[in-house]
């Protein structure tokens, strides 16, 4: 329950850094403290109308995206799509691992919820797992609910997952989550190069290809061996007058179509023109694309996987080369490094 008036030397813990997000009003909020040997970013901040704090943290070459939110008990469904909206915002391939957590005032062990199918969308959008399974709030009637949620992207980097004694008079338990440190093993992706026609110089161009002499890539009897001479000195002309970028190679999963494709880029251009803009039609034209994201991509990955022959094991193992990072697991990074509060 913290506010304005409480400074950050009256709640301070020895070596952590305070991340804080007040109400400023009895309840709600959220605070995140962290060891001072993690170096940090923080990726999102109180901008939203959420109650979410969102950082990087970096160790090596392994970075963590930690996202802590509180969903107060009155909030209508709405908020889930403002929080879908947050985790879009972050590149969640960027992060070795994504988390999520805090007090989202849904019982997870209760499917009846009107809220748990949310949840349910939730995880299956960003693929997440949560990994909470006792209960986490004792109401005074004695009723035991699980509340306080944690969700991982990468699942085999959670070492320990428990319940710690509430403090005080608190009604919440606590809550201990411990993570591996997996160090990734560099590895050299295959590079393309992509034309940028936006900064070309077509005038430029036609002039070159209109003092082009023909006659000399001409063999009357190799049509091939003059294909070939007309191409590269078509090619030099292109690289004279139209600049191009080196980018990594694009690793699409095999059940991606073409039209798949285009309409994620549908969804990134109308999330970008909704943040621009700000307008409530602009945002809502782009969940409805995102949420066609999500069904084609279900669909497709079903589809592939369900047509996928079970004897054909050289395209087994070429989908689980394509889907499996070379890591080598190096757990030094533990919870006693993170410490994440939501205040109900």
């Amino acid at each position: 329950w913290l506010c304005m008036d409480i400074l950050d030397t009256e709640i301070s813990i020895p070596n952590y850094s305070i991340i804080r997000l007040d109400r400023n009003r009895h309840g709600g909020g959220v605070a995140l403290y962290i060891r001072n040997c993690v170096s940090y970013n923080t990726v999102l901040y109180g901008s939203t109308g959420l109650e979410v704090i969102v950082v990087s943290l970096s160790k090596s070459n392994f970075k963590l995206c930690l996202c802590v939110f509180y969903r107060p008990p009155s909030s209508p469904p709405a908020i889930f799509d403002n929080l879908c909206d947050v985790l879009l915002s972050v590149q969640q391939s960027y992060f070795s691992n994504f988390v999520l957590l805090g007090d989202f005032n849904v019982n997870f062990l209760d499917s009846s919820h009107s809220f748990y199918p949310y949840l349910c969308d939730l995880m299956t959008s960003f693929s997440l797992s949560q990994v909470v399974d006792t209960p986490t709030h004792f109401s005074p009637n004695g009723q035991s609910t699980l509340i306080d949620l944690v969700f991982v992207s990468n699942l085999d980097s959670l070492s320990n997952c428990s319940v710690i004694p509430q403090l005080s008079n608190s009604d919440h338990v606590g809550l201990m989550v411990t993570l591996k440190h997996q160090h990734v093993a560099s590895i050299s992706m295959p590079r393309r190069r992509v034309w940028r026609y936006k900064h070309a110089d077509f005038d430029k161009a036609n002039e070159l290809l209109c003092d082009m002499d023909l006659d000399k890539f001409l063999n009357p009897y190799d049509i091939q061996t003059s294909w070939k001479r007309f191409k590269s000195a078509f090619l030099d002309v292109m690289e004279q007058c139209i600049p191009r970028s080196v980018l990594p190679t694009r690793n699409n999963r095999p059940w991606l179509t073409k039209e798949i494709i285009q309409l994620i880029r549908r969804r990134n251009h109308h999330f970008r023109k909704a943040n621009r803009s700000g307008d409530r039609d602009d945002y809502l034209k782009f969940r409805q694309i995102r949420n066609r994201v999500v069904a084609e991509l279900r669909i497709a990955k079903r589809r592939y996987f369900a047509n996928l022959h079970p004897h054909n094991q050289r395209e087994f193992w070429k989908i689980v080369k394509s889907l499996t990072p070379k890591e080598n697991s190096i757990p030094t990074l533990s919870s006693g490094n993170i410490v994440a509060s939501t205040n109900p």
